[in-house]
């Protein structure tokens, strides 16, 4: 009994171990086709989508970067061109020229002039439309200018701003360019030993410098109080107010208050005598009320000054306390010696600093352009002529007719979505294909790793079944009955079976497929050519298998045909209920 059961079960392994071995050539036949030929193939079909989506990537970007670059090429110097030339019609307003080559050569010497200062020839123009208006003659204006720029430079203020400022110290104080100059020297020069900025100064003296003048105050002697009292710490507009005041209260003479009066006499002097001496020796003067004043008790100097000079001067309080600062200061504005060239040089340590060697390399730059847009402008302006009675007549159009215009205008637009919407889904097709050849390469990967596995299962089951058959030729009938329960409840059985029959029936396997391959191109025929490279992919799988068998069956075609028609309509329904779910959201978001 136990020798006819030994010979039942290696009988059962060989049935089984041979279409096992038959399945795992076939499998490794296939394997081995798949991951060559078609493996190959679907990496160069890869390589070459790659390469159309780049080309397709590198299509859209050249295109929009050549048209960006191409506005930025014209665009930019004929607004390089217009700024500079709104600037310049600033100073035809307010500076008469004789001949049009007069104006020209003004904007050619400003131009010429932003290469050496670093400020922008548009802010040198500000500066020219400012001496105009303060009436500096035409032959003088570039000298103003100059002279504008670097005292922007040095007081690091805007340039419309130093251009104001040196016109008003003109103005105001009845200067020469030259000497409105000497006195920023003295600014300077206050700022650089005192704990003041220039640009205070120049503020104040821009503020009381002319009513100062009738204080028999000059320029430099304003700056000199001005920086000992913005140094104890005063606003600009506070020391201004102050010198105002002081200044009108020395000088009023006659016209003194009674408190005045009274204030004057506790010093031990008198209104119109002071008035008179401020005339004489402004500065003199100034400085020995305030050293009358320190001289006072402590108690009765703050109201004595405010009875003197009224409560709105209170910058002058500090100096009160501290003669000497007030004395350094105006020692310094004392002698023209002490800050000649003090601005001058200024500018040139800021010149040097790397923001204005590049503000330099930028006018050079900008004055390119202008000249290239000033060249440019022309053929504008005749364009503009042309198309002007074009515009005219299609204005009257579209007046008339609206139902029209909105027709055009709606026509003009879907053209140009549908131009953007074509490039787009080329874009997107090339990435779909690329994306459906990848994943084919990743299946193929997938098949390999799998077939080499189940391969090595089965290598590993059939020696297990080998070695059992060889124990149980001595074993008892009872191990017999459960190595073949344990083989039909484990399901193993089950699937010997199961591989025993697709191994008998390949043909049809085969033929099932192509009648797959059949039923499916045929209902994907609509979305044919986004899909075609899986189709060839299934194609070459056919042809594959259809040479290792080389059978044919009517009934496994009617079933491939059934088969590959249900999966080909589920993909054709997919895609047209995306395509469908795509127009009505492109409908809705109108």
């Amino acid at each position: 009994m136990a020798r006819l059961t030994s010979q039942l079960i290696l009988s059962l392994i060989d049935r089984v171990s041979a279409p096992a071995r038959k399945a795992a050539q076939s499998v490794k036949g296939i394997t081995h086709a798949i991951s060559e030929a078609n493996g190959q193939k679907l990496r160069a079909m890869a390589d070459a989508q790659r390469q159309n989506v780049r080309r397709l990537s590198g299509a859209l970007v050249g295109a929009g970067a050549t048209a960006l670059a191409l506005g930025a090429a014209l665009g930019a110097p004929i607004r390089a061109a217009m700024t500079f030339e709104s600037a310049m019609a600033d100073v035809r307003k307010v500076v008469d020229f004789d001949t049009p080559e007069q104006f020209d050569q003004m904007a050619r010497d400003i131009r010429k002039l932003s290469r050496e200062i670093p400020i922008t020839a548009e802010g040198l123009a500000q500066m020219a439309a400012s001496a105009g208006q303060a009436g500096i003659a035409r032959d003088q204006i570039l000298g103003f200018v100059r002279a504008s720029a670097m005292l922007a430079t040095a007081f690091d203020i805007d340039p419309d701003a130093a251009g104001d400022a040196l016109a008003h110290l003109r103005t105001g104080l009845d200067l020469t360019t030259e000497q409105a100059v000497s006195l920023t020297d003295a600014m300077n020069e206050l700022s650089n030993r005192q704990a003041s900025t220039a640009s205070g100064i120049l503020e104040v003296v821009n503020r009381v410098g002319a009513q100062a003048k009738q204080f028999g105050l000059t320029g430099e002697q304003v700056a000199g109080l001005g920086s000992a009292m913005l140094a104890t710490g005063q606003a600009p507009e506070v020391v201004a107010t102050s010198i105002r005041n002081m200044g009108k209260a020395l000088t009023r003479g006659e016209a003194a208050t009674k408190r005045q009066r009274d204030a004057f006499a506790e010093l031990g002097l008198d209104a119109t005598e002071t008035a008179k001496r401020m005339q004489k020796d402004a500065v003199g003067t100034i400085q020995d009320v305030i050293a009358r004043l320190n001289t006072l008790p402590a108690y009765m100097q703050a109201s004595i000054s405010s009875d003197l000079f009224g409560d709105e001067a209170r910058a002058l309080g500090p100096l009160i306390t501290n003669q000497q600062l007030l004395a350094e200061s105006l020692g310094i504005v004392g002698d023209q010696a002490n800050y000649a060239g003090s601005a001058m040089r200024e500018y040139e340590v800021r010149r040097q600093t790397a923001a204005n060697r590049t503000q330099l390399f930028v006018n050079t730059l900008t004055n390119l352009s202008i000249t290239i847009g000033t060249i440019l402008i022309p053929a504008m302006q005749a364009l503009t002529d042309v198309l002007a009675p074009v515009a005219d007549v299609i204005e009257s159009l579209t007046a008339a007719h609206p139902r029209l215009t909105r027709a055009v205008i709606v026509a003009v637009g879907g053209l140009v979505a549908f131009r953007l919407a074509s490039v787009a889904v080329r874009f997107a097709s090339a990435q779909t294909r690329l994306a459906l050849i990848e994943s084919g390469l990743a299946f193929i990967g997938f098949r390999n790793r799998a077939g080499a596995a189940a391969l090595t299962l089965r290598r590993n089951f059939v020696g297990s079944l080998m070695a059992t058959a060889i124990g149980t030729r001595t074993a008892t009938g009872i191990m017999a009955m459960a190595f073949r329960g344990l083989l039909a409840a484990s399901g193993i059985g089950l699937l010997l079976l199961a591989a025993g029959w697709i191994v008998q029936h390949w043909s049809g396997v085969v033929t099932f497929f192509r009648g797959f391959g059949q039923g499916f191109s045929a209902a994907i025929a609509p979305v044919r050519p986004a899909l075609e490279p899986l189709i060839q992919g299934v194609k070459t799988v056919v042809g594959w298998v259809r040479n290792l068998i080389g059978d044919k069956g009517e009934d496994w075609t009617s079933w491939g045909v059934a088969a590959g028609t249900a999966v080909g309509n589920f993909v054709n329904g997919a895609i047209k209920f995306f395509g469908d779910l795509y127009g009505w959201l492109k409908d809705v978001l109108k």
